[in-house]
């Protein structure tokens, strides 16, 4: 099924501990799954949205860091 590919796909970029934001590897951060609702919805205004919109996926694995820049700016 579909969605289980999509799921084992999620999981083994998770497993990968590389960030696709930044690029850190390792297991010394936390990663995480940031989440769009529709990849045409984004203007490619932000890294992570270009990142997105070159992948052609709804998700992204992100450090904890990144994806706390992408929700809250910091």
């Amino acid at each position: 099924p579909p969605i289980r590919r999509l799921v084992v796909y999620s999981l083994s970029r998770l497993k990968a501990c590389r960030c696709e934001l930044c690029g850190h590897e390792g297991n010394d951060r936390k990663y995480e799954v940031h989440h769009v609702n529709k990849v045409k919805n984004l203007r490619g205004k932000e890294p992570w949205e270009v990142v997105m919109i070159a992948k052609k996926r709804k998700t992204l694995v992100v450090c904890h860091d990144c994806h706390q820049m992408i929700h809250h700016g910091f």
